[in-house]
């Protein structure tokens, strides 16, 4: 390994590990105050499919592979019950069954060269795109996901590099919700991430402390489901 490096890998494991725990530490407390969870608490989920029509040769199946999956996705708000606002929004992906899922993650951001890393806040899901945010390695480099609204109920999923332009992969589409509906779903993903597509080793240290203060400062809350009703309008919750 060149030595230079080596060393730049061991210096972002470091701040990824210092970073967790903080996060870890902030979210614990905020998540006992709650006796919920500390963010994404209120949510709708959809049952829809995911559609891949753009083959390539990333080494990821799920991305390379034409074809169509059955999917849940929880759509919510970062730190709000309501409907009303302006906050951060998510939406989280299931691909299979709860046995053996398939879990990704997409926040809203930006999607330039280094907006695709920054939150953004919003007043709805729909104003804007959302990436996975913090990259994943696969066979042919990094790799960063993004959701673009299309229309009503679908998501134009595309891939790039951490910094490279965009390529589409697919369509999301969503089946409309029978009412402010949430199910007990515990999304995952460092551990439920996709065959061929691993988060690398600081962004686990950062990601997973936060995970775990989260869940054992609130072990009673609906495992990503709200304690309180969750009543989205126009699409602004997951």
């Amino acid at each position: 390994m060149d030595p230079i490096s080596g060393a730049a890998g061991l210096a972002r494991d470091a701040v990824g590990a210092t970073a967790g725990a903080a996060l870890a530490t902030g979210l614990t407390a905020y998540a006992a105050v709650r006796r919920d969870k500390p963010l994404h608490a209120t949510g709708v989920v959809h049952h829809g499919t995911l559609t891949v029509t753009e083959p390539s040769a990333t080494g990821v199946p799920l991305i390379d592979d034409p074809g169509s999956h059955a999917v849940r996705v929880r759509l919510s708000r970062a730190t709000t019950d309501g409907s009303e606002g302006r906050d951060v929004f998510g939406i989280a992906i299931r691909i299979g069954g709860d046995a053996a899922p398939t879990d990704l993650l997409f926040a809203s951001t930006g999607d330039s060269g280094v907006g695709r890393f920054a939150l953004q806040v919003r007043r709805r899901i729909d104003d804007g795109p959302l990436t996975t945010m913090l990259p994943m390695t696969c066979a042919s480099g990094s790799m960063i996901l993004r959701l673009v609204p299309a229309s009503d109920h679908e998501f134009a999923l595309s891939r790039a590099s951490a910094r490279g332009s965009w390529h589409p992969v697919g369509l999301l589409t969503l089946k409309p919700a029978a009412g402010d509906t949430d199910e007990p779903i515990r999304f995952d993903a460092l551990g439920n991430h996709p065959e061929g597509l691993t988060p690398p080793t600081w962004v686990r240290l950062l990601r997973a402390p936060a995970y775990a203060g989260a869940r054992t400062a609130a072990p009673h809350a609906k495992a990503d489901g709200p304690s309180r009703p969750a009543r989205p309008r126009d699409r602004t919750t997951r």
